[in-house]
């Protein structure tokens, strides 16, 4: 299972994906990034009250959730789910479909940077060049990904 929440006032750790296998695997990133990705940045959100700051935050972290699902539900036979990008590098969750689970690792590349868009990402995720930890691995169902996800979106 994944499941992902959102600490409201976080600010560099503020998105948190827990992998509940074996080993159990938390993911702490930020959501800074989320504007840019989907294409809401907003320069007048500098002037926007904390609570309406924590809204667009929860906004764009179920986006990302429902982004998740549409790829985990597309078919390819391997899709990364994005954790963070950030100035320098990006990691994911790569998720292979096998014949009964998805394995799913961490992976991360200097190929994807904060600032990338969403249709980018989309047309460009399997030319990037990932390395992914071969360390941290989870055979999981895919239906209790998508619970754990629908899970973090109530």
């Amino acid at each position: 299972m994944i499941r992902v929440s959102v600490d409201d006032y976080g600010r560099h750790s503020d998105l948190i994906v827990r992998v509940d296998g074996s080993p159990e695997r938390l993911f702490e990133a930020e959501t800074g990034w989320l504007g840019s990705f989907w294409g809401t940045d907003d320069m007048a959100a500098y002037r926007w009250s904390e609570q309406q700051l924590i809204e667009e935050k929860r906004q764009n972290v179920a986006r990302l959730i429902r982004f998740w699902q549409e790829l985990l539900t597309c078919g390819q036979p391997i899709v990364y789910l994005l954790l963070d990008l950030a100035d320098q590098s990006g990691s994911a969750l790569q998720i292979v479909q096998r014949r009964k689970t998805v394995r799913v690792r961490h992976a991360w590349t200097v190929d994807l940077t904060d600032g990338i868009p969403q249709d980018n990402f989309l047309r460009n995720q399997a030319g990037v060049n990932w390395h992914v930890d071969a360390n941290e691995t989870w055979d999981l169902a895919l239906k209790s990904i998508v619970t754990g996800l629908d899970w973090s979106l109530a």
